[in-house]
This record gives structure tokens, sequence and C-alpha cells, in this order.
């Protein structure tokens, strides 16, 4: 082998790359042990097998800036491109990603994690070089086709002298990671693990070489490459705490003379992934009435939604991105229940959003002018005894309606939402927030 094995989620093949370059297959049913070439193209340097085993991943002998998917469905082969998104990727900056190593693709099969190793010129003194993490779209399920090749990294950068590598996903919680870290100046090695959600990364064990972690099939133990006291190559093992991102406990050895690890379990099961409720908002506190947009950030692709608004209107709502208005002054939560196929996961944010009142504007407004009702569901009405002027605006500051002294405003052809209303009196300009519902 040129390098370490991928199998599938079931367990029933095992592929890797040759030192002749091509691409093999091991059948690891122990009835019918095969092993046998799946390409008889010498270009290949690493591979990957999707979850499913309907994909494969690879990488080439060549210096060419690329990773190739294979599609056994389709029978077709597709080339993305890498490069780094805090620069240009237009083959016009000093440096960057020459080519990708590791490979891994996630439970979904639409997401590949790779490193790369990179190099930076530089005119001052040495080219700067070192490997770091991505995430590669590859594959779209909601089209059944190949994705669209968009990139995000790991770190958006790294300190002087260090390099990220060998990730790979923890088998039962795709947003949890384990990957090898180096410092080259230092010479030391240790395996970090993270939770891409929290963005919480722990230490997991030193190592004394470049470890290539893998996750057990019940993440509660990683194995790695490591080095006994006699420098020889052997296989050791870590117990893993709850969060699957620390270590209980210390490394032993479980295989000498060995390297490349790779823990697998054999038999199927479901690979939808129960949603992981999230979301965040355009404005978190203001005066009443505040209007704030819920955009939802959930993943592992829910298809229902169910909202409740402390202290909103509506109080409810089954939409994924609502729009809810606050009325009254206090301090908020909000809970998000998401669903799909595989199941359901809430969310709790509480004193999450923040309504005050601007008793000024009030005060002045009932020394000289009221409107009521607010919210209105169509008609709002002026009571002052004085001369005054109207202008309603769209939040974007268009201009909707502008009345003199004329004391009922009919609201009908506007579609519901938040307004700002202004009137001019005695000199004076008072703006508020009204609602039509």
């Amino acid at each position: 082998m040129k390098g370490s094995v991928s199998v599938s989620d079931d367990g029933s093949g095992v592929v890797f790359v040759a030192t002749d370059d091509k691409i093999k297959v091991i059948s690891t049913d122990p009835n019918d042990i095969q092993e046998f070439y799946l390409s008889d193209e010498a270009f290949f340097d690493n591979v990957a097998i999707s979850k499913d085993g309907n994909r494969l991943a690879a990488i080439s002998t060549e210096i060419d800036t690329s990773i190739y998917i294979y599609d056994f469905i389709s029978q077709q082969w597709s080339k993305f491109n890498l490069y780094n998104p805090t620069t240009s990727n237009s083959g016009t900056n000093a440096g960057g990603v020459l080519f990708a190593d590791a490979i891994e693709f996630d439970h979904t099969g639409e997401y590949l994690i790779y490193d790369a190793f990179n190099e930076l010129n530089s005119t001052s003194g040495d080219d700067i070089s070192y490997w770091d993490i991505g995430f590669i779209k590859v594959w779209d399920n909601s089209i059944n086709d190949f994705g669209d090749g968009t990139i995000n990294k790991l770190y958006g950068s790294l300190p002087e002298n260090v390099s990220v590598g060998n990730p790979t996903f923890s088998k039962n919680s795709p947003y949890i990671i384990a990957f090898d870290y180096l410092d080259s100046e230092t010479n030391e090695y240790a395996i970090f693990g993270a939770n891409l959600l929290t963005g919480d990364v722990d230490l997991i064990t030193t190592n004394a070489t470049i470890g290539y972690p893998t996750f057990s099939k019940n993440d509660d133990k990683i194995a790695f490459s490591a080095l006994n006291m006699s420098n020889e190559e052997v296989v050791a093992s870590i117990d893993l705490a709850t969060n699957k991102i620390s270590s209980v406990g210390s490394a032993s050895i479980i295989v000498s003379d060995a390297k490349w690890p790779v823990f697998y379990a054999d038999g199927s099961r479901s690979l939808d992934l129960k949603p992981i409720a999230n979301f965040t908002v355009d404005i978190k506190s203001g005066e009443a009435p505040l209007s704030v947009h819920f955009i939802d950030l959930s993943i592992n692709n829910p298809v229902s939604w169910s909202w409740s608004f402390e202290g909103g209107t509506p109080s409810t709502s089954n939409q994924q991105n609502p729009t809810i208005i606050y009325n009254s002054a206090g301090t908020y939560q909000v809970l998000l229940t998401c669903t799909n196929n595989a199941g359901n996961n809430t969310i709790t944010k509480t004193s999450y959003i923040s309504v005050t009142v601007n008793t000024a504007v009030n005060e002045l407004t009932e020394e000289l002018i009221s409107y009521y009702p607010n919210p209105t569901e169509g008609v709002l009405h002026i009571k002052s005894d004085k001369e005054f002027e109207l202008e309603i605006y769209s939040t974007s500051g268009q201009l909707l309606i502008k009345s003199k002294d004329i004391k009922i405003i009919d609201l009908s052809n506007l579609n519901n939402g938040l307004y700002i209303l202004k009137l001019k009196i005695d000199n004076k300009t008072l703006t508020d927030k009204i609602i039509k519902q």
C-alpha cells in the first residue's frame, strides 16, 4: 500500500492505492476474500470510498491541485480544483495550495474532508510551506449529481511553522473530527479533536510521529500510528471522553510492527442523520415594536420547523425563516424544533431577544398627537387638535404615504409588516414604528 485504506460504512469493501499507483479493492467477506484492481491506470496516490459505496474520491500522482470523484451509478468522473477561499483562486496570487493527500467522505456523501500542502512564495526569505484542512462539496444529494466544489477551511490561518492534516470524521457524530498537529520548528506532534458546531478544540494525545487517527465504531476510542520506546512503528489506542474531542487515561500499544490503522464495522445501518437545530437573527435588541427575522442554521437537511416565541407576534410559526414582531418591553427566549425522517432536535436560547420602549417619544406623542391602533389591520386613526403632516415609509426608506391633516389613514394597500411613521407637528418630527397585520 502507498497509504491508509478506506472502508465502506457496511465494512464490505476496502479500497487503497498500491505501490504501482493503481486502485485496488479487497472484499472483507471471510468466506470469499478477494483482492483485485479497480483501475488499470497508474495515476493515483490515494483513494477514499463514500460511506454508501456509491462514489470514490482520488488523488493523482501529479501536483495538479485537484481531487477526482468517480460516481459508480453514472460511471462518470469529475475533477475538482482546489483553492484557498481566503485568497484569490484566479491564479494571480503569490502561492497557495499545491495538492491534497488525506481524503475522507462525510456521512452524507456530499462533502469531502481533506488536507492539502500549501506553498507561499517569499521575496525576503525562504518560501513558506504548510499543511491545512479543508472541506469541499463534491456531490449534491438534492439533484443527485456532482457538487459545485465550494471549499471551506477548518482554519483561516495557522501559526507560523504549524501544520494540521490527516482529518477523520467520528463514526456517529458527523460534526466531530480528529486530526494531526505538527510544529515543524519544535518537532512536536499531537492529535487534536474538534467540534465543528461549537468550535471547541481539545488535545487528545501527544505523539512522536504522524498519527493518522481513526475513531472506533462507538467513538469511545481513537487508534493512531505511534512509535514505541525503540522508535519502532506501532498502532496505539487511547480512550475518548464523552465529548469525543478529549481523552481519558493514557495511550497503549494494541498492534506492534504496524501503522495506518482504520477502525471499521460490518453490517448495515441507516446513514440518515437527525437534524441539529440552530438559528440566528438579523437583530437581537431594539425598541418596540421590534421586527426580528429568524434565520434557520440547522444542519442535516431538516424538512419541518416548529418555532415558539415568548412575547412575540405570532407566538409560534412553522416557517423555516419567520419574521416576528415584539410589541412589549422585555427579554424573551426562543425555541426551535426541527425534524427530518431520522428524528428531531430542539434548541432553546434563553434571554435571546431584548426589547425596550422609547418613553421620551411616547410622552411627547401623548402631548401633541396620538394614533391608534398599533398594530392595525388596515386603518390608522390620528388624534390631534393641531395641524400635522404624516409620512409612512417602508423599512428600506421608500416613501409610501404622505398626507396633511388627514385623521383616517387607509393602509389596506400595504402588505403586512413593519413600517416607519413620521409625524411633523409644531416644528417637531416624531418617528415611530407601526405594524400592519
